[in-house]
């Protein structure tokens, strides 16, 4: 499979598109998907900064928002894609600069 770019996924993110949260890796907690992540959201509205989500299309409201990452922090390949974030590197902790989360979605009927 090919990898893509950051402007593919906000190509192929679109409201009618939904998305599902298939891994979650929190280097604070080592904990597994909280349960108020599990299951498949919706996108509702879409931006040049990010898009809206939502576990329900129909009623009416936009959801949480979710912005872009930066395409440093993303790995999207097939239907696949991941996001890293990182400690600030001003951080007094231990971590600064390392990464802390992942999370890793897939993106259903784009």
């Amino acid at each position: 499979m090919q990898t893509k770019t950051l402007a593919d996924l906000k190509r192929d993110i679109n409201p009618g598109c939904s998305i599902e949260l298939i891994e979650y890796l929190d280097a604070t907690t080592q904990d597994q998907i909280p349960e108020k992540l599990k299951g498949i959201r919706y996108v509702t509205k879409k931006d040049t900064t990010g898009f809206y989500l939502n576990p329900t299309p129909e009623d009416g409201k936009r959801g949480s928002f979710c912005n872009f990452p930066k395409a440093g922090n993303l790995s999207y390949i097939g239907d696949t894609f991941s996001i890293s974030e990182h400690y600030p590197h001003d951080s007094m902790s231990p971590l600064a600069g390392k990464l802390y989360q992942k999370r890793t979605y897939r993106l259903l009927g784009f």
